[in-house]
C-alpha cells in the first residue's frame, strides 16, 4: 500500500509517531544496538524523508508525543499541527503584541475495526479528518465520512 502512495507522492515529509517507534524501542530495552535497526525508509524503499518533526513556513508539525497540541503552541509561543489525540480534534488561536499562533490538532485517517487498532476498540470513536495548512497561516481541518 505504501509504494502506491508512493508513486502518487514520490517527494514527501513523513512525521515517526509512537508506534513506528516501536521496533527501536523494543531494540533498545533488549540491548540491540540501533546499527541492527532499518530505518523507515530502508524498510519501505520510498525516498521519503522521515523524521520526529518538521518545520515548514514557520509550523511544526509533529506526532504529539507527551501533549496536546494547545499546550506545545502556548508553551513554546510557535503554529503547532500534530496528531496522536485519535479522538480529538481542534483548532486555537493565540494572539499576542506582534504576532499570533495556532494549535491544530488532528484526529486520525484509521479505520477502528482494522486488527492494528484492536487495543484501541474501546476508545471514544477515532476524528477521521485531516489538515490542511495554507502558507503556514490558514488552518483547515477537513472531515471524513462518518462510517
Amino acid at each position: 500500500m505504501v509504494k502506491l502512495w508512493a508513486a502518487i507522492f514520490p517527494v514527501a515529509k513523513v512525521v515517526i509517531g509512537n508506534h513506528d517507534a516501536i521496533p527501536g524501542r523494543k531494540a533498545q530495552t533488549g540491548g540491540v544496538s540501533n546499527q541492527w535497526i532499518k530505518s523507515p525508509n530502508e524498510v519501505l524503499d520510498v525516498g521519503w524523508e522521515f523524521s520526529e518533526e518538521f518545520i515548514i513556513d514557520d509550523v511544526t508539525f509533529t506526532h504529539g508525543i507527551g501533549g496536546k497540541a494547545r499546550m506545545r503552541a502556548k508553551n513554546e509561543m510557535v503554529s503547532i499541527c500534530q496528531g496522536h489525540y485519535h479522538s480529538e480534534s481542534y483548532i486555537e488561536w493565540y494572539v499576542g503584541p506582534d504576532r499570533k499562533i495556532f494549535a491544530m490538532q488532528l484526529g486520525a485517517g484509521i479505520d477502528r475495526r482494522a486488527y492494528a487498532m484492536a487495543y484501541g476498540r474501546n476508545f471514544k470513536k477515532p476524528h477521521i479528518n485531516c489538515g490542511i495548512i495554507i502558507n503556514g497561516e490558514l488552518p483547515i481541518i477537513e472531515y471524513m465520512p462518518l462510517t
